[in-house]
């Protein structure tokens, strides 16, 4: 009788500790909800930025140059063998493919094409009247700005068409092929700029 009671008890010991046969019958355990908080991009660099709009960034350090393409667009750009490669422009200028011309009187032309794809945030296609309009912001001397070099050797910047860009250079410039012009939403901020805007005659300047 004691042997039988012994393997009773490790029989429901045993039964005891067994998993659970599943409910078939039951709904299956939701899964927890998925937070959707923002991630973070930590970028380790030497030396502190230049500027605090990485777009204007002139420095020999690479790494500001890459932190600014994660939300800044370029019609040109350098990889990593600092060769110029396209980016929202088709090609890159040169004397081969005729879209770099040196005149004889030392002025030259270069020309940029936009690519048909490239768009803003909201869908809007990229055209020429945004060069345009970021080129006249930039040369709005009631306005603080960042001296671009390159800017300084072009006489003007010139529509051909909605997608095509001429460079105007009043005398020449070796880095004329990777010259880059930044460009800012016209359809967003040309209306207000318009209405917003104090000419320099008439702003007011603290005693």
């Amino acid at each position: 009788m004691r042997t039988i009671g012994f393997i009773v008890s490790v029989l429901t010991i045993v039964a005891a500790c067994a998993p659970s046969a599943p409910n078939r019958g039951a709904a299956p355990a939701a899964e927890p909800a998925r937070v959707n908080a923002p991630k973070a991009i930590v970028v380790v660099g030497y030396g502190s930025p230049p500027a605090v709009d990485f777009r204007f960034s002139i420095t020999s350090s690479n790494s500001y140059r890459l932190l600014s393409g994660l939300y800044a667009g370029a019609l040109i750009v350098s990889d990593n063998s600092s060769v110029s490669q396209p980016k929202l422009a088709e090609r890159v200028p040169s004397l081969d493919n005729g879209l770099w011309r040196v005149n004889p009187d030392n002025t030259m032309e270069t020309r940029l094409t936009l690519r048909p794809t490239a768009t803003w945030h909201d869908g809007t296609p990229l055209t020429t009247r945004d060069i345009l309009f970021n080129d006249e912001v930039y040369l709005d001397r009631s306005l603080p700005q960042v001296i671009d070099r390159a800017r300084g050797f072009v006489s003007r910047l010139e529509a051909v068409d909605d997608r095509t860009l001429a460079i105007h250079w009043k005398e020449p410039y070796i880095l004329a092929d990777i010259y880059s012009p930044d460009m800012m939403p016209a359809h967003i901020l040309e209306e207000s700029y318009r209405a917003n805007r104090v000419p320099m005659a008439r702003r007011r300047f603290p005693a």
